[in-house]
Formats: structure tokens, C-alpha cells, sequence
């Protein structure tokens, strides 16, 4: 009965926290005052952080850059 109720008590747990989200890398995660109820928000790469729902951020907002049709992006978003 233990289990169950423990079991119970981390599903409860996992609710408080964002309802659709998906997070990976190293310290990826949510952020700001809404970070709780966040739907459909995704953080992929070190440190990316996301603060609305519907978002998706590759990456530090700061460090990152972004590369469409090439390999090796100079700038934030380098596009060919």
C-alpha cells in the first residue's frame, strides 16, 4: 500500500510541472513566472531555455548560432 501511495504522490508531483514540454540537454529547461503551466514548449541544447508556450529554443539564447543550408554558421542565423 506504501507503494502505491508513493507512486501516487510522484504522478501529483510530475502535474505541477509542464504540461506538454520537452527538455534536452544539459540544464535545458523552463523559466519565468509562467514556467508551470507551459504547453507545448521545447528546449533542446546546453542551457536552452524556454518561457512561452508553443516555443522551441536550440540552444543558449546567447551562445547559439543557427545554420540553414550549411554547416558552419558565422552568425545567429546564418541562411543560404
Amino acid at each position: 500500500m506504501k507503494k502505491i501511495l508513493l507512486l501516487f504522490s510522484f504522478f501529483l508531483t510530475l502535474g505541477a510541472f509542464a504540461q506538454s514540454g520537452s527538455y534536452f540537454g544539459r540544464f535545458a529547461g523552463s523559466v519565468g513566472l509562467n514556467q508551470n503551466v507551459l504547453e507545448r514548449a521545447s528546449a533542446i541544447g546546453y542551457n536552452a531555455k524556454v518561457s512561452v508556450s508553443d516555443g522551441l529554443v536550440l540552444g543558449d539564447t546567447s551562445l547559439v548560432k543557427v545554420g540553414i543550408g550549411l554547416s558552419n554558421p558565422r552568425y545567429r542565423l546564418d541562411v543560404i
